[in-house]
């Protein structure tokens, strides 16, 4: 999947951080930034927007959600704009409250 980073975005109002948000609804901690060209420890949730899904995210195309939050480095967070593959296995989580949201 690829995804661009988008810029201009606040705090998590639910969870004190995107990547506490993240953790909480993917229900796992965040390990390494999901850049496929990046090896750094995850360290903030990053906004991006879905470019091109593979056959397993079909369904994200069709969500009602354009913004998702996945783990990143600060690095990989600061260039704004571009687009990247992520690591398989990343789960892309929609910007929304949910009812894992303030949960740890």
């Amino acid at each position: 999947m690829r995804v661009r980073n988008l810029k201009g975005t606040e705090d998590c109002p639910c969870c004190g951080s995107w990547l506490k948000h993240w953790e909480n609804n993917a229900e796992r901690e965040a390990g390494l930034c999901s850049n496929v060209d990046c090896d750094k420890p995850a360290e903030v949730g990053g906004h991006v927007e879905i470019t091109h899904e593979d056959n397993d995210w079909a369904a994200l195309r069709d969500s009602k959600y354009d913004e998702f939050i996945i783990p990143i480095c600060k690095g990989c967070n600061s260039k704004h704009e571009e687009e990247y593959e992520i690591k398989p296995g990343t789960v892309p989580i929609p910007t929304v409250k949910t009812e894992k949201c303030g949960q740890g």
